[in-house]
């Protein structure tokens, strides 16, 4: 018999469809231990992604069944950002890396929040997400973000004044920088997000691959560079292309910093991206911003 497609619901039944997913994906795994060890989730989605393309029809699969699997993932894992972004909107290295940029500052993030928006708005600053920027700061989202929406075709918005459009008539965001989650009831569809799987599909438009261009060109002609959390996961191969080669080519500087405090990853750096940096093994803290902050000076 198939394995078949549950119909499409509103999140009771994420839990069951993800374990099933690992279940099948994992054969190893005992789901029902309470010990149990979970993958990483990027090799996890990857994977699902993976059946998804090779699950055709009259295949073991019906029709639906992985496309089901990946947007109850994608749905738990962004309500998850979403709540856990609340507690951590409060922290004051959050507020200080907001008070620490300078307009022309340019941030590249991987991340689906929407902190360092949100603290950028909070004082009243002005962000670009798109260019460079003199007069304010610039926010390079090259996953997507969770407050953006792409509105399916052929669709539009009662009140479309009230978000701000990234593309008209066809991507907007919130103007709060908040993630909406009634986006999943309405819609059914995940916000406007590129999960870290081996092999990404941008969408049918110009905007996240104009924004990956911008991201290069901003790290390639940046005075001074600094990676900041980011483990270089193996299954995110065109984020190490950006770095391999922008950052192995930096113009104003030869080296680069980071900041991590896995010395595995200050190894891939090294190795995959380019010898030529600094390494911080620790977490990012006040001390460490403030230290960077005084490099800087």
């Amino acid at each position: 018999h198939k394995i078949m497609a549950h119909p499409q619901r509103k999140g009771e039944m994420d839990d069951e469809e993800i374990l099933n997913a690992l279940g099948f994906l994992y054969p190893h795994l005992d789901i029902q231990s309470k010990n149990i060890s979970f993958p990483p989730f990027e090799e996890f989605l990857s994977l699902v992604v993976a059946a998804e393309d090779f699950s055709f029809r009259d295949s073991f699969f019906e029709d639906g069944y992985w496309q089901q699997k990946k947007k109850c993932t994608l749905r738990k894992l962004t309500d998850y950002i979403a709540h856990c972004s609340i507690e951590a909107e409060e922290q004051i290295l959050i507020s200080n890396f907001a008070l620490s940029l300078k307009d022309g500052d340019v941030v590249v993030t991987f991340n689906w929040d929407t902190l360092v928006e949100r603290a950028l708005f909070k004082l009243n600053r002005k962000i670009n997400f798109f260019e460079r920027d003199s007069n304010g700061i610039t926010v390079l989202k090259l996953h997507g973000s969770l407050n953006w929406i792409e509105l399916p075709e052929g669709t539009s918005l009662k009140y479309p004044d009230s978000v701000d459009w990234l593309i008209e008539e066809k991507i907007y965001r919130t103007k709060d920088f908040h993630y909406p989650a009634g986006n999943w009831d309405v819609m059914d569809k995940p916000p406007l997000i590129i999960p870290p799987i081996a092999f990404k599909k941008f969408s049918n438009h110009k905007l996240l691959p104009k924004l990956w261009h911008e991201a290069f060109n901003s790290i390639i002609e940046s005075e001074f560079c600094c990676v900041i959390g980011y483990s270089l996961p193996p299954e995110d191969l065109q984020s190490r292309a950006l770095f391999s080669a922008a950052l192995g080519k930096m113009i104003n500087k030869e080296t680069y910093t980071l900041i991590n405090p896995d010395p595995s990853v200050g190894g891939r750096f090294y190795t995959q991206i380019s010898p030529q940096l600094s390494f911080i093994q620790k977490y990012f803290t006040g001390d460490v911003l403030e230290a960077i902050l005084k490099q800087l000076k």
